[in-house]
């Protein structure tokens, strides 16, 4: 590496004739005429909401799968988080019509701003297909309750 002060060379000013700055601004305001209608649709917001949910659902799953403990019976409780703890309802993974699922009871607190919220409540894991060891981190979904799913 160089070492040594070294004095720095100014760059070239930007100085632009009143003549160069209107054809600048001619120039903008035909892009943003070309780009007016390539805004979001409310379609497009709502396939990106959709898609976001679905994505956060496999990603909290995932986790949850990840730190249940091996062979946990009802009862178990254990941290998936700093802020958030599950108690295992179903020892396993249930057929419940066409979709396999294990319940858990979720507890938790987070601090934001000072203000403490806790929540509770009991969420579910849902595959699609039965769940095997090989398989069951493909595409869980992590679902409250309470609310209607994502799909």
């Amino acid at each position: 590496m160089p070492r040594g002060v070294y004095p720095r060379k100014p760059g070239q000013k930007r100085n632009y004739t009143p003549e160069q700055r209107a054809v600048m601004r001619e120039r903008m305001k035909k892009i943003r005429e070309l780009n007016k209608g390539r805004g979001d649709t409310p379609a497009m917001t709502a396939a990106k909401s959709k898609n976001a949910r679905k994505a956060m659902a496999i990603r909290s799953a995932r986790a949850l799968l990840k730190h249940m403990p091996a062979g946990a019976v009802p009862g178990t409780v254990f941290k998936c988080s700093s802020c958030r703890s599950f108690r295992v309802i179903d020892a396993a993974p249930q057929q419940n019509g066409g979709a396999w699922e294990q319940r858990f009871e979720q507890m938790g607190a987070v601090s934001v701003y000072g203000i403490r919220r806790e929540f509770s409540g009991i969420v579910k894991i849902v595959w699609d297909y039965a769940p095997t060891m090989e398989n069951i981190m493909e595409n869980p979904r992590l679902i409250d309750e309470g609310k209607p799913s994502t799909e």
